[in-house]
């Protein structure tokens, strides 16, 4: 697109709709049925493709803000090559906030992007982590 790059430049913000890394108990993926694994197949293709695109911001980019990828690769805050500044904005959710989301709306599946009954709690909860991880810094 011909923008001019350069950390002084151009800024890339990238903001997340929230994670959440599932967990499981000690046998309970051996009793999952298939089709269910499938899908749950699918998002994992999702997510990865999501954090694979992430590394390369950072990577590609002057990371100012976002949270650890992982243990191994870390945040990589300001140790890229600085094509672009880039701001990562994710919430990872807790079971906590999950659990309250389903008792709150009687949802049994809270964060679906098709379940609107939680939309209430995910915005109380995605206006307190914008005012935790935004901050004006990020815009001048």
């Amino acid at each position: 697109m011909n923008y001019p790059t350069g950390r002084d430049k151009l800024s890339l913000y990238s903001i997340g709709t929230g994670s959440l890394r599932p967990t499981y108990r000690p046998g309970e993926l051996g009793k999952i049925h298939f089709l269910d694994g499938a899908l749950r197949s699918l998002r994992g293709l999702i997510e990865s493709n999501t954090l694979e695109q992430d590394k390369l911001c950072r990577v590609l980019g002057d990371c100012r803000h976002g949270h650890a990828i992982d243990r191994e690769f870390g945040a990589m805050n300001g140790e890229g090559q600085g094509l672009f500044r880039y701001y990562r904005y994710q919430h990872l959710f807790t079971e906590e906030e999950v659990k309250r989301c389903k008792d709150e709306t009687g949802s049994r599946r809270p964060l679906d992007i098709d379940d609107l009954v939680g939309i209430p709690v995910l915005q109380e909860i995605g206006e307190r982590e914008a005012g935790e991880q935004v901050v004006e810094d990020h815009f001048v």
